[in-house]
């Protein structure tokens, strides 16, 4: 009772085991890379999610991110530092993706922040909001398919 996201919600969520990519973290056959990362590697090292984004997962995501209910960031961070706790990567610092100036406007805050401060409290690391800039607008994803999202 009194739970922002109930653990019934949280038992569902189709969390992401076994052998994955080892750069974008999607679930694959074996543990190489897969077909989208071996065609074009992204810009990045290493990307992990404690679960798939569908059902609960991402219903709560939404909500957070434009149903206003920022306290839900507290409790989806607990995943993450999980996650982060299990895969024993060393980092230096915490960094959020910045929002859009029009989206930061829009929303009033930025929902990576809010999910990625607890983080970096809980891990003892610093936590950087201001280190990266957005430099250009780009499209809401949440329409597009994981195909069209690679390609913005």
């Amino acid at each position: 009772m009194g739970e922002r996201w109930c653990q019934t919600c949280q038992n569902t969520v189709e969390k992401i085991t076994g052998k994955i990519c080892p750069i974008c973290g999607d679930p694959q056959p074996s543990s190489r890379l897969c077909p989208d990362c071996q065609s074009q590697l992204p810009a990045f090292q290493a990307l992990r999610s404690w679960g798939r984004y569908a059902g609960a997962l991402r219903k709560a995501i939404l909500r957070l991110k434009y149903g206003r209910d920022m306290g839900l960031a507290e409790a989806l961070s607990k995943h993450l530092i999980e996650l982060y706790n299990d895969l024993e990567w060393n980092i230096e610092l915490v960094v959020p993706v910045p929002l859009s100036a029009a989206r930061m406007q829009q929303r009033g805050y930025n929902q990576a922040g809010l999910l990625a401060r607890p983080l970096a409290l809980a891990i003892q690391k610093p936590f950087s909001p201001h280190l990266l800039r957005r430099v250009r607008e780009t499209q809401s994803q949440t329409r597009l398919s994981a195909q069209e999202r690679r390609q913005t």
